[in-house]
């Protein structure tokens, strides 16, 4: 259709010669000098991926160009008042058509040409028939510029919520990325490193199971099961936000958080026994307010770790050693509705918690192993969580 109206437009540069035919030379320089170019030229332009960033820069060129024709021919013309109508009748829907709004752009077209022609018939005593002439030369313009207008519209709409739709989709993706990974291992991944995996000396893990959950879920629905399991995670997930732990992962019932990976941390250890105390408070208030019984043991130790991601399709970030199954451990030979910690944390905590020596405890794979249960937190506790 576009095709067509500039077809139209060529075609009707006949209307020139009935009107001034003792300066046709001057209005089809304009024509077909510049307006047809202009016209195939923006049409071309519309098609590519820059054009919706130069748009206004090309219209506002070739608006100063016709400009300039339009002064120059007005001088060098013999009949300058006559010619300068028919340049401003060509250039007109041009100008119309740079406008991204339809409506105003339809508006002002329709006054301008209203006035243009009223004008050339009085002033110029155009014939009624060559009036007419003018007047569908005038809508092939019109033609040009809306559908112009309309191509630059859509264009840009389409490109619009096409850049949206792709950063929204790339933030969902961002967060579901965080939501498996640690942020500086996900940026890690995002630049190519494909093994990524590091050993550190300095790290406390946490393992917390909810006791006897099994025989209470028995007693449920799915959906209950779900939402009790959610509830108590989604509170826990919490706090690892708010201490600035790394939540690893669950399995059923059992919850695994580290701290001081992947960043280094100096107080990794008691960072994360007042987070094991607050997970104990979060289970008592739910407990209470369901009116259920619900205890959880908590096993906290400190130590060197392997860390890295494994896995393709799937990512997981996950810890290896001694020291993750010393604080599994922990938990399974704990006491429910307690912390219990090995002297490796202890060493770390004295100073910031109070805690009662437990005794040797003869522990699976570990043997005869010193343990404290920590009580409370000494003085006003903790006041760098690192936030």
């Amino acid at each position: 259709m576009y095709g067509c109206a500039v077809v139209v437009f060529a075609v009707f540069g006949y209307v020139d010669y009935l009107v001034v035919p003792e300066t046709l030379p001057w209005s089809w320089l304009i024509r077909y000098g510049v307006c047809v170019p202009y016209l195939i030229f923006g049409y071309w332009a519309s098609k590519q991926n820059w054009y919706g960033e130069w748009h206004n820069t090309i219209m506002l060129i070739g608006m100063l160009v016709i400009t300039v024709m339009i002064t120059a021919i007005g001088i060098l013309a013999s009949s300058p008042g006559r010619e300068l109508y028919l340049a401003t009748v060509c250039a007109l829907p041009l100008v119309c058509g740079a406008l991204r709004l339809r409506v105003s752009t339809t508006a002002a077209y329709v006054v301008a040409t209203c006035f243009l022609l009223a004008a050339g018939a009085i002033l110029f005593s155009i014939p009624l028939l060559t009036t007419g002439f003018i007047l569908l030369d005038e809508i092939s313009i019109g033609v040009i510029g809306l559908i112009g207008a309309r191509i630059v519209e859509d264009g840009g709409r389409i490109a619009f919520a096409q850049e949206k739709a792709i950063a929204q989709e790339h933030d969902r993706a961002e967060r579901l990325l965080l939501n498996i990974l640690p942020r500086s291992v996900a940026t890690r991944l995002k630049s190519g490193e494909s093994n990524i995996a590091d050993r550190l000396d300095e790290v406390s893990v946490l393992f917390a199971d909810i006791v006897g959950f099994t025989r209470h879920s028995a007693s449920l629905d799915a959906k209950q099961v779900v939402t009790e399991l959610n509830d108590i995670f989604t509170a826990f997930d919490q706090l690892a936000e708010q201490y600035r732990v790394e939540k690893i992962k669950t399995i059923g019932d059992a919850y695994m958080a580290a701290a001081g990976l992947p960043m280094p941390r100096e107080n990794h250890a008691s960072t994360l026994v007042q987070m094991a105390l607050a997970m104990l408070d979060v289970v008592k208030r739910i407990a209470t307010t369901r009116g259920i019984s619900l205890e959880i043991r908590i096993g906290v130790h400190s130590g060197p770790v392997v860390a890295g991601v494994i896995g393709q399709r799937k990512f997981s970030y996950d810890l290896w050693g001694d020291t993750v199954n010393t604080a599994s451990r922990m938990e399974s030979h704990g006491i429910p509705g307690k912390v219990q910690v090995t002297r490796t944390t202890y060493e770390r905590i004295k100073e910031n918690f109070l805690c009662e020596y437990r005794g040797v405890v003869n522990i699976k794979d570990l043997g005869e192993t010193e343990t404290w249960l920590v009580v409370g937190i000494l003085g006003e506790g903790l006041q760098d969580t690192e936030k």
